[in-house]
């Protein structure tokens, strides 16, 4: 729970010598707790603040596949927290470094014989965490066929060259995701049409055109997607 994970990580923390207090934020509302009057029900989630050689940070408990150092780990979006100590009499602004992005570089490669498509992915900040998440609970196996059908929507005849490889360096909180494939027929009378996949997953067209609430999309968000074709 997180408010065991954050108690607990902040009286370890004191073990050490250093100075953390649990706080309360709202995952949804964030800068908007400024506009509302004071209740002990605006809050849904509790993190931590950590202050070290004169510099604060905040650290979700409940997030165990994060990487990164205390300097570079990733901040959680929350905007606004109400600290735990007796000192505290507003909320404390959470200043928000988005370290993460996604960079996809896709290399199409012919010769005589066959068509080569390599990808390599490469997350960071906070889009590692997520990929190392699912690397936790879906099987490399069970990733490499979600991948291979999105590429098989616009190449059929594609096949796997063996199982896609991964690198995790935690400590940059950087994961690197590399595939290969090889492509039948890609020039189908003569002609091939091109989608950025990658960046398409993240545009997904809403069910409801004509909106009366505003719609919601990831963020922060950082994709780029790059083909070369040789």
């Amino acid at each position: 729970d997180c408010k065991d994970k954050a108690l607990l990580l902040a009286g370890l923390l004191r073990d050490l010598g250093i100075e953390a207090y649990p706080a309360f934020v709202n995952t949804k509302l964030h800068r908007r707790l400024d506009d509302l009057l004071p209740s002990p029900f605006l809050f849904d989630h509790v993190i931590t603040e950590v202050i070290d050689g004169g510099k604060t940070y905040w650290i979700d408990g409940t997030l165990s596949d994060q990487g990164g150092t205390l300097a570079t780990i990733e901040t959680p979006s929350d905007e606004r927290a109400l600290v735990v100590r007796s000192s505290t009499n507003a909320l404390t602004p959470i200043v928000i470094h988005p370290h993460g992005n996604i960079r996809v570089e896709e290399v199409i490669s012919t010769d005589k014989q066959r068509m080569t498509l390599e990808v390599t992915s490469t997350y960071s900040g906070h889009d590692a965490d997520d990929i190392r998440s699912r690397l936790a609970s879906d099987s490399l196996a069970d990733i490499a066929t979600k991948h291979l059908n999105r590429y098989a929507v616009d190449h059929p005849r594609i096949e796997a060259l063996g199982q896609p490889s991964i690198t995790d360096d935690r400590l940059r909180n950087v994961v690197v995701l590399r595939e290969r494939y090889t492509i039948h027929d890609l020039w189908r009378n003569g002609s091939w049409t091109y989608y950025p996949r990658a960046v398409e997953q993240h545009l997904t067209r809403p069910e409801t055109l004509v909106r009366s609430m505003p719609l919601a999309i990831e963020y922060p968000l950082d994709v780029t997607e790059r083909l070369v074709i040789r």
